[in-house]
């Protein structure tokens, strides 16, 4: 075989590796690094297409051609995988600065177009052979030549430090990224090396460049694999229905939740680290805070803005509140106010009723959402009111007034409220939390911060639920406040919130004994607690001679009818122990009749949910509607609870039912609080009239 035909046959197998990267190309997904890769691919597809004529040629003119050919890729190469690394590297390059190197490639351009004039890019040229095949002889360079070598050696210098810079910078991210990036400078360095040096007779060049362009477009493969596995997990699982969309730096999109493409169709089209601006003007807008609302679908959305710190890069999630009924409510509040002023003189009465009815739907809101939260945690059931009425006794033991009192316990009802977005099984776990799972309870303080925003008439509610697991000495989470700069609230639902998690059972222990939960709250005085609140909680651990304060307190004795279907047969036998309620089985409510008004306050009614349609409630709820009403469902969603408590229930139980779950739902319908009913009573005209 001669040395012509195996030139050809290595430039032939050039061009088929050129195509590979090409076909790479195709597939990857619409945005400026398809369009880089795409028309960099196809001028190493010409590169090795020049050099494969070079061998082939054996005359003057179509030598010069395949010249033409090589050098006109040269500095358009090296030209465009500099923009492909400097948008990857988030290098930002000034659009007059690209428009200027595109006019020096386009001056390279025509010279090179008219390299067959002597003295234009060579001083002369002839035809020889070496080794049996023609080659190329210059005589030397003119200095257009030199010109075209300085702007394509200029481009391949500053490719070289933006991927020196990129691995200094973020060579931690993911090996293989980096890897392929170390690559991208070996690999064309070594063959300038050899061709500078050796000078041989076929030139690696072409198959170097292709190489190149294949780790390119693994590197754009696996960079968006790492945005969506690192970033996302931990932020979209805090919104599962709600739209969250990611950038970075405030300007690059990298990817969105389903309800995040589905508000915003155009985000399917874009790839990781695009500029969101060129991706959706709308979601850039949002991303700039100057918009408080949007309406989408006809339902109306709050931007909510989150900054996280990702490895020293700041990015930026996107929240869609949906506030569709609060505006409903707020509009149908104007109206009603505009109505009652015209006809105050006439409607004073109608006017009162009124405010109780929503008296009675704010009341039961609270009671509601409390209930769901104590609900999801099978270990730590009545939680949130026994931390409330420890709330309220450490206020009033510091000195505060009544209704300041009353004010700390509706705070403290709602100090959990983030915990409804905490999955099942990390709350229900026996054992310790892992690493990764604490985290995730821990974003319940902002979590419910954001839920309960739209309370703008009780701000203590959002100081109570964002800031109740700050320490005194600074170490506590989510903002890290310390001493004083937590609002006293805060500090007194902490103490609260502490003592009744170590007098309650978890899944891993049992309730503590009185003297080491003393110990606790006095060792941590002034480090976890506000000195001023442990004081008081331990003066009421002194006075507290039987350690009535805790899970297990007896408060009321109440009467509980149980449906006798085949469900809640269970039920009548687990509460048959019960030291807090008269249990009795019954197969209808006949025996209601018989009470007397004020002993059917003190009568709870517990039925299958499933098996009883809603109706079968609402008419229980019409026929009497002093009596209390819980729920039996298998259905956990958030629907079901909302469904059950609109037909009439006061509150739901989940299956698989437990003792305590049970006892301490009874205990909160049936226990009439004084602190919730004068809370109620005080301050529901002020609430209703936009006064507080």
């Amino acid at each position: 075989m001669s040395f012509q035909m195996a030139a050809a046959i290595f430039y032939g197998v050039c061009i088929v590796a050129a195509l590979i990267p090409c076909a790479m190309a195709f597939f990857q997904k619409a945005g400026n690094f398809r369009r880089y890769l795409l028309a960099a691919s196809f001028l190493v597809i010409l590169l090795a297409l020049g050099r494969f004529l070079t061998a082939c040629s054996d005359g003057v003119h179509s030598m010069l051609a395949a010249k033409k050919v090589i050098n006109f890729t040269g500095c358009w190469l090296w030209f465009l995988i500099l923009l492909f690394i400097a948008e990857y590297t988030r290098f930002s390059v000034k659009k007059p600065v690209i428009i200027f190197m595109a006019l020096l490639n386009t001056a390279n351009s025509l010279i090179v177009f008219f390299t067959h004039i002597p003295g234009v890019f060579y001083t002369s040229y002839h035809l020889g052979t070496e080794n049996g095949m023609t080659v190329f002889v210059r005589e030397g360079y003119a200095w257009p030549a030199y010109f075209y070598f300085a702007c394509e050696f200029l481009y391949l210098a500053m490719a070289y430090v933006l991927i020196i810079r990129y691995l200094f910078r973020y060579f931690r991210v993911r090996m293989s990224v980096t890897v392929l990036m170390a690559l991208c400078i070996i690999i064309p360095s070594c063959d300038y090396i050899v061709e500078l040096v050796l000078d041989p007779a076929i030139s690696f060049v072409p198959l170097a460049a292709a190489i190149v362009m294949i780790f390119m477009n693994g590197i754009v493969f696996i960079g968006r694999v790492y945005d969506m596995d690192t970033i996302v997990r931990d932020i979209a699982v805090n919104a599962q229905d709600s739209a969250v969309i990611l950038v970075a730096d405030g300007k690059y999109f990298l990817g969105a939740n389903d309800k995040g493409f589905q508000h915003f169709p155009a985000l399917r089209e874009a790839v990781p680290w695009m500029p969101v601006a060129e991706v959706s003007e709308e979601v850039a807008e949002l991303f700039t805070g100057s918009r408080k609302e949007v309406t989408i679908d006809e339902r109306i959305y709050q931007p909510r803005i989150w900054k996280v710190d990702e490895r020293g890069q700041r990015i930026e999630a996107l929240w869609l509140l949906d506030v569709t009924e609060q505006y409903k409510h707020q509009k149908f509040m104007a109206q009603y106010r505009s109505d009652l002023e015209k006809e105050v003189s006439l409607k004073t009465e109608s006017l009162t009723q009124a405010e109780n009815r929503l008296a009675e739907t704010l009341t039961q809101t609270v009671t509601s959402l409390m209930s769901m939260v104590d609900s999801k945690d099978r270990y730590t059931s009545g939680h949130s009111f026994r931390v409330a009425r420890y709330s309220k006794m450490i206020a009033k033991g510091l000195g505060k007034t009544k209704a300041e009192q009353d004010l700390i316990y509706v705070t403290a009802l709602l100090h959990d409220v983030g915990k409804i977005h905490v999955p099942d099984e990390i709350l229900n776990k026996r054992g310790k939390l892992t690493k990764e799972e604490f985290q995730i309870v821990k974003l319940h303080p902002t979590t419910g911060y954001a839920m309960l925003t739209s309370i703008t008439s009780i701000p203590d509610i959002l100081k109570g639920a964002r800031w109740h697991h700050e320490r005194y000495d600074g170490k506590g989470y989510p903002d890290g406040l310390s001493g004083e700069d937590i609002p006293e609230i805060a500090r007194i639902i902490g103490v609260a919130d502490s003592y009744d998690a170590m007098t309650s059972r978890r899944g891993y222990r049992d309730i503590l004994p009185q003297e080491v939960v003393r110990d606790e709250i006095s060792r941590n005085a002034g480090t976890q607690f506000d000195p001023a609140a442990a004081q008081v909680m331990l003066d009421l651990i002194d006075r507290d001679k039987d350690y009535r304060l805790r899970q297990e307190e007896n408060e009321r004795i109440g009467v509980v009818y149980v449906l006798n279907d085949f469900y809640e047969e269970p039920v009548s036998s687990m509460l048959s122990d019960s030291v807090l309620f008269d249990v009795r089985d019954v197969t209808d409510l006949s025996a209601l009749s018989s009470l007397k008004e004020d002993a059917i306050k003190e009568t709870a009614v517990m039925i299958d949910a499933d098996g009883t349609d809603r109706i079968h409630i609402s008419k229980l709820r019409k026929k009497y509607p002093q009596i209390s009403i819980i729920a039996i469902s298998n259905d956990h969603t958030f629907d079901n609870f909302m469904g059950l408590i609109s037909a009439g229930a006061d509150n739901c139980v989940m299956r698989p039912l437990e003792n305590h779950m049970i006892e301490e739902t009874l205990a909160i319908i049936l226990h009439k609080n004084e602190s919730l009913m004068s809370w109620k009573a005080g301050n529901v005209s002020a609430w209703s009239l936009g006064w507080m």
